[in-house]
């Protein structure tokens, strides 16, 4: 094997890893604020929208409270987040009262609670 050859096979490694950690990284914030999101109907749950390069502010009918639909788009989001903007957005009216600890479920927010977690998810993921 050459030197160039050597290159190519390190570049590789290097882009799978920076991958395999955006991928890590979107997804597991993601199902964060999924999993705080507090449960009334799982509309608010549910409506959790992932999307790369805009954000889609559209929103679900189908309440859910498990979220299942939210993490599914997330984790197939997430995959492709590598080199694009992963966008993750609800644009359900009453979301900033859930994230202002409108509810017991949830009195200190979901996103900022995660945002808060960041750094121990991304040293998670570097690990």
């Amino acid at each position: 094997m050459g030197f160039g050859a050597d290159m190519d096979k390190f570049r590789n490694k290097a882009i799978n890893k920076n991958k395999a950690l955006v991928n890590y990284v979107c997804l597991n914030m993601a199902n964060q604020i999924i999993l705080l999101t507090p449960v009334d109907t799982g509309a608010a749950k549910n409506n959790w929208q992932s999307n790369i390069g805009s954000p889609n502010r559209s929103a679900i009918s189908l309440p859910d409270k498990s979220g299942s639909g939210a993490k599914s788009q997330a984790e197939d989001k997430a995959r492709q987040a590598y080199g694009g903007i992963f966008y993750f957005v609800n644009s359900l009216p009453y979301i900033k009262k859930l994230e202002n600890g409108y509810s017991k479920q949830s009195p200190s927010g979901m996103v900022m609670v995660t945002i808060a977690r960041f750094r121990n998810i991304f040293r998670r993921a570097i690990r």
